[in-house]
């Protein structure tokens, strides 16, 4: 697995949350994320994301000022299609459609005019325990994802062409999670993070770091105010050979 991918996603993993230090659930505020800005030091902005939703409190649009990039959500009881236009000369438009059970979670990804597909797997609790993929009707890789304590401790990741082993260790802070819908890793880069909540349940704590098994380490440190919502989140990532990256995210939020 690509740590590159893990860190880029959990940038966002903060959206819509509150949490408190502790160990039960406040009642907090119902807020709904407007934007997020992403800056590295010293000032330079990364991304600026804006949020549209609908009288359900559903993500309807994204408008990510990289690329002018700009990305609708449209929802039935069966399916969501989302569909992604890069506004720039040469820009493309991809639509991913999502496959919705019984219980309103994600068990297939296809994607327009591609031959993979994606198949996700829960338990009787609730949580996403496995994601297979596909490609011309063939299964090519498995993620198998462990739960300890309300918390997705462990991800491995198999391939079946090289019978490869591949995990990702995640521990936690003591700040209990709030609307945690969109807690990655166990969505990566498949499913848009604005859907995570559709994956199934969430972990119960924000997350402390990952640690990939190439040796790198990204650690999170968050701000949390008064009403008990995140709004500024440090992410840092150490490297083998001492380097570091480092991230400053904010969240602007509307609460009622």
């Amino acid at each position: 697995m690509n740590k590159k991918i893990l860190t880029l996603f959990v940038v966002c993993m903060i959206f819509t949350l509150a949490c408190k230090k502790g160990g039960s659930e406040p009642k907090g505020e119902q807020c709904q994320l407007m934007k997020t800005i992403a800056v590295r030091p010293p000032g330079i902005l990364q991304f600026q994301t804006l949020y549209t939703y609908d009288e359900k409190g559903r993500v309807i649009k994204k408008d990510l000022n990289y690329n002018n990039e700009a990305t609708t959500f449209n929802y039935t009881d069966q399916q969501i299609i989302e569909i992604k236009t890069t506004n720039i000369p040469g820009g493309i438009t991809k639509t991913k459609r999502y496959t919705l059970d019984s219980e309103g979670r994600i068990i297939k990804l296809t994607i327009d005019n591609y031959t993979s597909e994606v198949n996700f797997s829960y338990d009787q609790y609730g949580y996403m325990i496995r994601r297979d993929f596909f490609q011309f009707g063939s299964i090519t890789s498995s993620s198998h994802y462990t739960y300890k304590d309300g918390n997705l401790i462990l991800i491995t990741n198999d391939n079946s062409y090289s019978n490869d082993l591949y995990k990702t260790v995640i521990k936690y802070t003591n700040y209990i999670a709030i609307n945690n819908l969109f807690n990655l890793p166990q969505a990566q880069n498949d499913v848009a993070m604005e859907l995570w909540s559709f994956l199934g349940k969430g972990s119960k704590n924000l997350i402390a770091d990952i640690m990939p098994e190439d040796g790198t380490i990204t650690y999170y440190d968050y701000k949390i105010d008064q009403n008990n919502k995140v709004t500024n989140m440090t992410e840092q990532t150490r490297f083998q050979d001492g380097s570091y990256a480092q991230n400053e995210i904010s969240y602007t939020y509307n609460c009622k």
